[in-house]
């Protein structure tokens, strides 16, 4: 995996596109989960290429890139606009999951001219309840057990029971790549996060996506993030929960291809 220099970071990432004219096609920046890192677009990748530029980092203290002892959302924003600006890329369309999708509110709110369009699965704008108590049972969990055994807990907690074991064996791996004072202070950042003013500062065209069984950003938040967001549409996906890219590939791509392809992209 290719890596690159982007605000005192090094970031692994992913660049893959059509084979013709790939600087002329559209791209798209996808940013993953807490916990996980570039490897869970690969379906996504898969299935876009052949038409649109498709670029995934590792996002800092995740996968293969650096971990410089602190975590923000708006530091990692400016650490991959730093990346795409570093790739020559002027101007994306933007796919954020969960973590991802914090990071990509930021982004938009912060370099509106960056971004063409958004895509925000398994969103949340607001700060979730209970979150210290959570944020303390997550602390003393890693404090007791490795993350490989942590990211067993956490893939089987999340993903759908009719998702296949070898992904959950996956995401647990990607967990156990990040340290356990890095997942700490990330999952803090995620769940004390409020960035509902900025919302309203987001001009692109907005898809919200969300898994009919996301029990974790329930449609309470879809709705509250797609009110404040001019002209943002919901989309449901069925049979699936938090991390719906992983649980329903095939219905998760087909919505982020449709509404792609609204934005003159594919």
């Amino acid at each position: 995996m290719p890596v690159i220099e982007a605000n005192g970071n090094t970031l692994a990432y992913v660049d893959e596109g059509p084979d013709v004219d790939p600087g002329k096609a559209p791209v798209l920046l996808l940013i993953h989960s807490e916990g996980a890192n570039s490897y869970m677009w690969r379906e996504q990748i898969a299935a876009l290429r052949g038409r649109i530029r498709c670029i995934a980092f590792d996002c800092p203290s995740h996968g293969d890139s650096s971990d410089n002892g602190d975590f923000s959302l708006a530091e990692v924003a400016a650490t991959l606009k730093a990346g795409l600006d570093a790739l020559g890329v002027e101007q994306c369309h933007i796919l954020g999951l969960a973590m991802g999708s914090l990071i990509a509110i930021e982004i938009a709110a912060r370099w509106p001219g960056q971004v063409r369009s958004l895509i925000l699965a398994g969103a949340s704008a607001r700060p979730r309840d209970g979150a210290e108590d959570e944020i303390y049972a997550i602390r003393e969990a890693v404090a007791y057990m490795s993350m490989k055994e942590y990211g067993g807990q956490y893939s089987g907690n999340l993903l759908m029971p009719t998702t296949a074991f070898d992904q959950l064996d996956e995401l647990a791996d990607a967990v156990a790549k990040v340290a356990s004072k890095a997942y700490v202070a990330t999952v803090r950042a995620v769940l004390t996060n409020d960035c509902t003013d900025a919302l309203a500062e987001i001009k692109a065209p907005t898809l919200v996506v969300i898994g009919d069984e996301d029990d974790v950003t329930p449609m309470a938040e879809a709705e509250l993030i797609a009110g404040r967001i001019e002209g943002a549409k919901i989309q449901t996906i069925a049979g699936a929960g938090h991390l719906a890219n992983i649980d329903q590939p095939a219905s998760f791509n087909a919505a982020v291809a449709q509404f792609l392809e609204g934005q003159g992209a594919g």
